[in-house]
């Protein structure tokens, strides 16, 4: 059975309160956390503090962002170069404009 899921401050504020002077024993209990747990958290977060754990959660979310994108470019470069797609190019200084096909307009009767 799955336990809790702790967000990333409530894990620096527990680990804080060691720091504070508090047993880990104690700290563990009251939370009711294993204290595999709570080194395994200061082993990641050591002396990070709140805001620099807010910091780093956004620089990996932006990380993921990133590598999603230079994958999915990746796949269209790969598509392009086998041939199952044209690479999309634009000619915004052309002035040339393609011909007109059929009358155009309104029809006229011919009775």
């Amino acid at each position: 059975m799955k336990g809790k899921r702790y967000p990333m401050e409530a894990k620096i504020r527990i680990l804080r309160a060691v720091d504070s002077g508090q047993a880990i024993l104690d700290v563990c209990r009251e939370q009711n956390l294993s204290e595999v747990s709570f080194h395994r958290w200061k082993r990641q977060f050591g002396q990070m503090e709140i805001n620099e754990a807010r910091r780093l959660k956004e620089l990996e979310r932006e990380n993921r962002e990133l590598k999603k994108m230079l994958a999915c470019g990746a796949a269209a470069a790969v598509k392009c170069a086998q041939g199952k797609t044209r690479p999309v190019t634009r000619d915004l200084g052309s002035t040339h404009k393609p011909a007109r096909r059929g009358g155009g307009g309104r029809r006229k009767s011919r009775y």
